[in-house]
């Protein structure tokens, strides 16, 4: 029988100054580019906006360049095509380096280096606050997880409505969106009622500012 949804694996990026930035692949589809719509923004300028994709094809995980300017390789070769990617696998899109692993890395990850306030760790679904586990409704986790992967940009209504609630297919109230955004600052927040992190943007969305 053939599987929907992928089995575990995740994508560790190693940054330049040798850290391991570890993402979960929780989709059946993620593009992998510079632009803040990918599944996993990367900030080289040398990576293209929509650069790679990564999909699970029922029965194995597959890599395929989206005509990036400067090229993905695996293990060090040229992806001209959909091609399998096995665990240890290593891919670079332009010289952006990053690791296919099918178990959960043994390194504690924090995914946002410049603040210690919140940290993450997808390995482990593990939240903390000022260094204090804090414990997530699922939904709540997955719009900080959103919020983290495009930290500091504008997260639409419609892109919280489809990562949180993906059953209902976009049909979504802002005031649902609000309400898990209220119960998720009140647990991120020192004060809910002045966020410094959970920020609104009206009109748009909500960002999730870490400077």
């Amino acid at each position: 029988m053939v599987e929907d949804s992928p089995p575990e694996a995740y994508l560790v990026v190693i940054t330049q100054t040798g850290q391991r930035e570890v993402h979960r692949v929780d989709r059946s589809s993620m593009t992998l580019g510079r632009g803040a719509e990918s599944d996993l923004a990367l900030t080289n300028p040398r990576v293209s906006r929509r650069h790679a994709c990564l999909t699970w094809d029922g029965e194995r995980f597959l890599v395929q360049d989206l005509g990036s300017k400067n090229g993905t390789r695996l293990n060090g070769t040229p992806v001209a095509a959909p091609t399998p990617i096995g665990d240890g696998d290593t891919l670079e899109l332009a010289d952006s380096r990053i690791q296919f692993q099918t178990s959960a890395p043994t390194v504690t990850v924090v995914l946002e280096p410049r603040s210690a306030a919140i940290s993450l760790d997808p390995s482990k679904h593990e939240v903390r606050v000022r260094g204090e586990p804090v414990k997530l409704t699922p939904k709540e986790y997955r719009l900080l997880t959103l919020l983290f992967r495009r930290a500091g940009a504008v997260v639409s209504h419609e892109e919280i409505a489809a990562e949180v609630w993906p059953e209902l297919e976009g049909a979504v109230t802002e005031e649902s969106i609000a309400q898990v955004v209220a119960r998720l600052r009140r647990k991120v927040e020192e004060e809910p009622a002045n966020p410094r992190y959970v920020l609104t943007v009206r009109g748009f969305g909500y960002r999730l500012d870490l400077e």
